[in-house]
């Protein structure tokens, strides 16, 4: 907090799948899209807990600046 940053987060689903696909294959890396879409929501939510309850929110230290760019319902809830 030496330069007054904030920390903030935009969790985004899905918006480059085709891209980040076709650029894992290119470098020879593992398909980074989740198999189904169990587990996408899975991760979703299991990034939005992480973010929420960072040491420095849970201590009142900083606020959660967080933008859940998302439809599905059971995500939004878990906010």
């Amino acid at each position: 907090r030496i330069e007054n940053w904030q920390y903030a987060v935009k969790i985004v689903r899905g918006a480059y799948m085709h891209q980040e696909r076709d650029r894992a294959k290119k470098r020879g890396e593992e398909d980074p899209i989740h198999s189904t879409i169990e587990d996408t929501h899975k991760c979703y939510e299991e990034i939005m807990e992480d973010v929420i309850s960072r040491e420095n929110v849970q201590e009142g230290r900083e606020k959660v600046n967080l933008v859940v760019a998302t439809h599905n319902q059971s995500s939004v809830e878990c906010t």
